[in-house]
């Protein structure tokens, strides 16, 4: 709001000025026109009581336009003091108008609401009176020093926080201001604000700030603050220490892609770019990192967002899982391999040959299906102990002539697999006669010499559509074909093959179901020995 009081004042002293001359023409005329009137000077008597008469027609004209002047002047300042009383009351925070000693001369309505007094109630009263004991003297001071700093008049002077006591007794907690009205002598501004609750949160941030910390630094995990910007570990706990074999004021300021696998970086990156652009609130994949030895740990990294002063940081939680890792591993390898021999077992080698056969050509894969012959011998006459470890010995020999293209595993029992890479004119016939000579030779076992013979069936995918369990029935054919060629051979699966061995099983059921129904009587012949005429045999 403008203050005009400098323009008021003059025009007011200018009409003052003029009612005064007025008056004073007014008077001077009418004693002239009393002397003329005592003279006889009719004429002079006459001018000088017009004169007189004009001027007191004017100074009564004057002093009632003077007067409503005034009276609208006076109006307008109670407007403006209603205004400024209502822009006060209006104001979001409480204000109280102090004079130089401290006491209060005005208040606003939310003054009041903090202070839990009536506005009106407040005024003359010191403000000291109004603030909790254990803040009173440093009030005190703080104003002391707002009233000596009258060159900064109209900016904020001092600001101070303390304790105000309302009127129900309750405490709370304000911030105040003071300003420098234009004319310092007439005492100073205080604005002020409740901070309650503002405390409070600053207190619950600063406890939830201590609890995180404190559980951060005695999870039984590892656990890092990162940058997510740059990468730079700012904290660590001892847990992480313990499993990087780092103390923990080397890990602050490591970057942990340093510490991080390459391969594992690249797989994380998708991730961590969904985490940085905001896609992502976390992202949770297992890494390995680097130890203080040179060696890698795995460990399940789970990784999300948090805001602090300096930044966003990634709150890494990192638990080691190597053992874990270790014992799917474990297991995994168990599932898919023979424990006598180390080589992929049977499940390995169907699934082996399913892949292998999707999309291939044909002609493309060939499967070698190994039966070591008279095997049971060895293990009646010289027992399974020996017959493990004859099995070792031959997984060892095939694997040592096996090109790395092929798969070899063990089917079960004395019965070996070949999975063959038959494309770029690899020859499976070549390669299987070559697989039964090194089984020909000889092997040490327990200090003496052993000697097996192998026969194999080699069946090839001949057609298309094939199957793993039909390349695995073809090539189980074959070799029983060639066994019935008398063993230690190499025989091709051909359809004839299929058929022959199919019809040696209907007739092998057959002869059991006619046996089962009656349909078969044996008759017994009996062998008689001659010279004495007993019974030896049928």
């Amino acid at each position: 709001m403008r203050d005009d009081t400098d323009g008021l004042r003059t025009r007011r002293l200018g009409s003052v000025t003029w009612l005064h001359t007025a008056l004073a023409v007014g008077v001077a005329t009418g004693a002239v026109a009393v002397i003329a009137a005592g003279a006889r000077i009719t004429w002079l008597a006459v001018v000088a009581g017009s004169v007189a008469v004009l001027a007191a027609v004017g100074a009564w004209v004057e002093s009632r336009r003077l007067h409503r002047r005034f009276d609208g002047t006076v109006d307008r300042l109670v407007v403006a003091e209603s205004e400024l009383s209502q822009l006060m009351n209006d104001l979001p925070e409480a204000v109280f108008e102090l004079n130089g000693d401290g006491a209060i001369r005005s208040a606003n309505t939310m003054a009041g609401e903090l202070t839990g007094r009536d506005p009106d109630d407040v005024a003359g009263a010191l403000f000291t009176g109004f603030v909790a004991p254990e803040s009173r003297r440093g009030v005190a001071s703080w104003l002391a020093r707002g009233a000596r700093h009258e060159e900064r008049s109209g900016m904020v002077a001092l600001t101070h926080e303390f304790l105000l006591r309302r009127g129900d007794g309750t405490v709370v907690a304000v911030e105040a201001s003071l300003e420098r009205p234009l004319h310092p002598h007439e005492g100073v501004i205080m604005r002020m604000r409740d901070v309650t609750e503002r405390d409070q949160r600053v207190q619950a941030l600063g406890q939830a700030r201590r609890r995180f910390q404190q559980a951060f630094h005695s999870a039984p995990t590892g656990m890092a603050l990162v940058r997510l910007d740059d990468g730079v570990i700012v904290d660590a706990n001892r847990s992480l220490a313990e499993m990087l074999h780092h103390p923990i004021d080397q890990l602050v300021g490591m970057n942990i892609r340093a510490l991080t696998h390459p391969e594992d970086l690249k797989a994380a990156a998708a991730s961590r770019a969904r985490l940085e652009l905001g896609i992502a609130d976390m992202y949770l994949l297992d890494q390995r990192y680097l130890r203080r030895d040179g060696r890698f740990v795995w460990a399940r990294t789970r990784v999300s967002v948090t805001d602090d002063d300096g930044g966003p940081l990634a709150i890494t939680h990192i638990e080691d899982v190597t053992e874990q890792r270790h014992s799917a591993e474990a297991l995994q390898w168990a599932a898919t391999h023979d424990e006598l021999t180390g080589l992929p077992n049977r499940t390995m080698a169907m699934a082996t040959v399913g892949e292998r056969l999707k999309g291939s050509t044909i002609g493309a894969v060939a499967l070698l299906f190994i039966d070591l012959d008279n095997f049971k011998v060895v293990n009646d006459s010289l027992g399974h102990g020996i017959g493990d470890e004859l099995l070792r010995a031959m997984a060892r020999r095939l694997r040592a002539i096996g090109r790395s293209s092929d798969l070899l595993a063990r089917f079960g029992g004395d019965e070996f697999v070949i999975v063959v890479d038959a494309t770029a004119g690899h020859d499976a016939m070549a390669i299987a006669e070559r697989t039964r000579a090194a089984i020909n030779q000889p092997l040490q076992i327990d200090g003496s010499d052993l000697y097996v013979s192998g026969s194999v069936g080699v069946a090839v995918n001949d057609r298309a559509g094939v199957t793993a369990d039909e390349l695995f029935r073809d090539a189980d054919a074959a070799m029983y074909r060639a066994k019935a060629r008398g063993r230690n051979c190499v025989e091709r699966f051909a359809v004839q093959t299929r058929q022959s061995s199919v019809m040696a099983l209907r007739t092998a059921s057959e002869l059991r179901s006619g046996m089962v129904r009656s349909e078969i009587v044996p008759y017994f012949q009996p062998i008689v020995e001659l010279s004495t005429g007993q019974v030896v045999g049928f």
